[in-house]
């Protein structure tokens, strides 16, 4: 049947009709549908692994800074150890993918007595980021952090923009670069 006369069929549902419609369908029910970026959309398919790909995006980020990296693979209380200025660092890797309404990330289960440095893997609509935290951090997270009765450790929502509302303008959560992280230890 040609075109023309399936267009004039009552009903009739065309391929861009569908496209749309699969579209929206997809934004609205796939966990993956509203992440563009190429890198967010792969941690989301990870489902179960998004935790473990998150600590070996942070190892690998570690490493390309020239430490020495190596990943525990759940052996200890924290995810990563990194060689800094001649020490060896404990890091905790906490990855959260943005959702809800608010587009929050919410971290889980954070344990501030088991590392020296926490890592958050922030799985954006649109991107995927790393910040990092040392002492500083752990103070805020024990102070502003909720728990759970039945879980272990604490948990914080950040907001759309990474941050958080009671930090207001304080620098504890930085980008993960060289520098920052060295200004850390």
């Amino acid at each position: 049947m040609k075109n023309e006369v399936k267009n004039n069929i009552p009903g009739f549902v065309s391929q861009r009709t569908f496209q749309k419609a699969n579209e929206k369908h997809t934004m609205e029910t796939r966990q993956d549908g509203k992440f563009s970026d190429p890198v967010s959309r792969e941690m989301v398919a990870a489902a179960g692994d998004k935790g473990s790909k998150g600590e070996y995006i942070v190892a690998e980020m570690f490493s390309e800074m020239g430490y020495e990296v190596m990943v525990l693979f759940g052996q200890k209380s924290h995810d990563v150890k990194v060689k800094i200025k001649g020490e060896w660092h404990r890091v905790e890797v906490k990855t959260s993918t943005q959702k809800g309404n608010a587009n929050n990330f919410c971290f889980a289960a954070i344990k501030t007595r088991c590392y020296d440095l926490l890592a958050t893997v922030f799985v954006g609509y649109d991107y995927t980021s790393v910040q990092i935290s040392g002492k500083e951090g752990k103070r805020f997270i024990d102070t502003w952090g909720s728990t759970i009765e039945t879980k272990p450790g604490r948990w914080i929502n950040f907001n759309s923009f990474r941050t958080h509302c009671k930090l207001q303008g304080m620098e504890i959560f930085f980008d993960m670069t060289k520098k920052n992280v060295e200004r850390l230890v």
